[in-house]
């Protein structure tokens, strides 16, 4: 009788640990981990095991009160953010409006699309292959993308090139770029910022009849 009341009580003692676990309470499960090895010597001792559950108890509610007051301040935190004043640059602002121009109806227009929107790595490859090629275009993103107006299919991607893309750095990525788009059937051009104004320029070059033979590089 005496053996089957110390089980009962050494089992409501578990109870205990189990229900504050289940609320996520990580301090008391760090609690309950240091004590858990004393608990054969607690078993044996009522009064003492009454104790070292009030204890508990207490820390319990210590622990729920602490984490639910990072809970709230979490949900109560302001978000500090700014809206931009100009979504482009002077530059690309200018281009934009003269590329309208340029492309009439024959194409829908896009300002800064990313790449990964536009391109993915084709399917069959291994592991090893596809992480390699979808970081060639991971987080990268175009200045300009004309579509198809019908399919909103992508046909041209464009860059107005500033004085940026004379480094030697990018003068390889921009080399990368150009072998990616062609690989995937798409024109890739580069407009310099010196005949981004020029209307009559940029609509034979993005012109669907364009020399096909020249069909990516500088405009």
């Amino acid at each position: 009788m005496v053996k089957n009341r110390q089980t009962q009580r050494q089992s409501h003692g578990w109870y205990v640990f189990v229900v504050c676990t289940r609320k996520d309470v990580r301090l008391l499960a760090r609690v309950s981990t240091i004590v858990g090895p004393f608990m054969f010597f607690i078993s044996t001792n009522s009064n003492f095991m009454m104790t070292i559950l009030s204890i508990l108890f207490f820390i319990a509610l210590i622990a729920i009160t602490i984490y639910q007051k990072k809970k709230k301040s979490t949900k109560e935190t302001s978000y500090q953010y700014y809206k931009l004043k100009s979504f482009l640059r002077y530059s690309e602002l200018e281009f934009y409006r003269t590329l309208q121009s340029a492309a009439g109806d024959a194409y829908i227009i896009f300002a800064k699309p990313r790449v990964e929107d536009i391109l993915k790595v084709k399917k069959g490859l291994n592991r090893s292959q596809g992480t390699t090629l979808r970081n060639y275009i991971k987080s990268r993103h175009t200045d300009f993308l004309l579509c198809d107006p019908q399919t909103s299919e992508p046909l041209i991607a464009i860059e107005l090139d500033g004085s940026s893309h004379n480094s030697p750095r990018r003068k390889v990525r921009d080399a990368r770029m150009n072998e990616i788009y062609v690989s995937a059937g798409m024109r890739y051009i580069h407009v310099p910022i010196a005949r981004s104004r020029d209307i009559e320029y940029i609509r034979n070059f993005i012109n669907p009849s364009f020399d096909t033979q020249n069909k990516n590089g500088v405009a």
